[in-house]
C-alpha cells in the first residue's frame, strides 16, 4: 500500500453508518478526510399538496427538480471551500444527492460511489433522477460500483466502460464471529429458533413478507424468535399487521440499535433474512453472514452474485412468504450441515469481503486517478 498521504473530499450522508465508517477507515490510513454533509432541509412543504394545486404526479416531479435545483445550489456554495482546501480528490457517496452537489462543484478530479437504488430504482421513478444521474456519469472522472449487476444501469445512464471500477462493500470485523461461538450457537436451533433481519422499513426491503412467513414459521417452531431491527415509513403499518396475525409474542420490533448491539443481535441469530427487492451489495447481508446467520435471501440479481461466489443459503421469489419459510424449514432439518455451510461462508466473507482488500483496492483507483490528471 502506497504509504503517500492523500487530502479526500467526502460528499455523503453523515447519517449513515456505512459512510461513517468508510471515513474512518481512510483517516486509519492516514489520509486527510473533509466531509461536506448531506444537509439541505426539504425544499417543498406538505401545504402545497394538500391544497392539491396541482396532481400528485406532477406535484412530486415539481419537487425533485426544486431539489436537484437547492443540491445544485449547494454545490457552488462549496465551490470556494473546495478552491481553499485543495483536496487531491472529490468522492461523492451515492449518485443522486451527493454526486449532484459533486458533480456540478466542477471540480476534478470527482469519483462517484453507485450503491444500488441510485442506479436501479431512482433513474426509473423520475426524470430529474435520470437527468440528474446522468450528467454525474459523464462529469465524473471515475464511476465505483458497489456491485457487478450495477453495470449496465450505469452504462445507461451514459457512463463510459472504461471508467468503471467494481469495489465491494465489506463486512466490519467486529462482526465476524469466533469459531467457538458460532459452534455453539447451532446447538440450541431446533428449541430456540431465533431469525433477524436488519433491513430498513421501506417498501423496497419488504419486511412485510418475513411477518407473513412467520405465521407459518410458529407453527411448527412455536418458541421461534424473529428480531426486526432499524426503522422506517412502514414501522405503524408492520406493527399493525404482527398485532393482526397475532404475532406479538414471537415478533419484536429492535429499532435502531447501537453497533456493538447489532453484532451481539446477529451472533445470536441463526438465520438472517433479507426480503429487498432490489439491492446494490447489501453491507446488512455480508454483516449478517460474517456473524454466522444462515441467510435467506430474496431471488434479486445482487444475491445471485453472492451465491455464484460460493456462499451457501436458500433464495425465495420476491414476496413469497410461504417460499421464504420452505427456505427457513428445509435447514432446520440437518443442523450438521447448517453449521458447516455457515462455517464456510465465514471464511468466504474473511477471503473475500476484508476490510484491507476493500480499501487496498479503493485507494489503487484514487492513486490511477490522479496519475491520469
Amino acid at each position: 500500500m502506497n504509504d503517500t498521504r492523500l487530502k479526500i473530499g467526502i460528499i455523503c450522508d453523515t447519517g449513515s453508518i456505512h459512510h461513517q465508517r468508510w471515513i474512518r477507515d481512510l483517516e486509519s490510513l492516514g489520509h486527510d478526510v473533509h466531509v461536506f454533509p448531506l444537509d439541505i432541509k426539504s425544499v417543498v412543504r406538505s401545504e402545497i399538496s394538500r391544497k392539491r394545486l396541482i396532481p400528485p404526479s406532477r406535484f412530486r416531479a415539481i419537487k425533485q427538480w426544486m431539489k436537484m435545483c437547492m443540491r445544485i445550489r449547494y454545490a457552488h456554495h462549496i465551490q470556494d471551500q473546495l478552491q481553499d482546501l485543495k483536496p487531491d480528490i472529490l468522492h461523492a457517496h451515492f449518485i443522486s444527492d451527493a454526486g449532484w452537489i459533486g458533480a456540478w462543484t466542477g471540480f476534478h478530479p470527482f469519483i462517484v460511489t453507485a450503491h444500488g437504488s441510485d442506479a436501479l430504482i431512482h433513474p426509473g421513478e423520475m426524470k430529474p433522477y435520470r437527468f440528474g444521474n446522468s450528467v454525474v456519469m459523464k462529469r465524473a472522472d471515475h464511476v465505483v460500483m458497489v456491485a457487478p449487476h450495477l453495470k449496465p444501469h450505469l452504462i445507461r445512464l451514459g457512463c463510459s466502460e472504461e471508467k468503471l471500477h467494481f469495489v465491494p462493500n465489506y463486512a466490519d470485523e467486529n462482526f465476524i464471529i469466533a469459531e467457538k461461538e458460532l459452534s455453539a450457537k447451532f446447538r440450541d436451533v431446533g428449541k430456540n429458533l431465533r431469525i433477524i433481519s436488519t433491513r430498513k422499513l421501506s417498501p423496497v426491503y419488504n419486511v412485510e413478507t418475513l411477518i407473513r412467513a412467520a405465521t407459518h414459521i410458529v407453527r411448527s417452531y412455536p418458541h421461534a424468535e424473529i428480531f426486526i431491527l432499524d426503522t422506517g415509513e412502514e414501522l405503524q403499518k408492520l406493527e399493525h399487521l404482527v398485532s393482526e396475525l397475532k404475532l406479538e409474542h414471537n415478533i419484536h420490533f429492535l429499532g435502531k440499535i447501537s453497533h456493538d448491539a447489532l453484532a451481539s443481535h446477529l451472533k445470536s441469530a441463526h438465520f438472517y433474512v433479507s426480503t429487498a427487492l432490489s439491492d446494490g451489495m447489501s453491507v446488512a447481508t455480508l454483516e449478517g453472514i460474517a456473524s454466522g446467520c444462515y441467510p435467506v435471501l430474496t431471488d434479486i440479481p445482487a444475491n445471485r452474485i453472492l451465491f455464484n461466489q460460493g456462499f451457501s443459503g436458500a433464495q425465495f421469489e420476491c414476496r413469497n412468504h410461504h417460499g421464504l419459510a420452505k427456505g427457513i424449514f428445509n435447514h432446520m432439518e440437518s443442523p450438521d450441515r447448517l453449521l458447516a455451510d455457515v462455517q464456510k461462508n465465514v471464511q468466504q466473507i474473511q477471503q473475500s469481503f476484508s476490510r484491507q482488500s476493500v480499501l487496498t483496492c479503493m485507494e489503487s483507483i484514487y492513486r490511477t486517478v490522479l496519475n491520469r490528471n
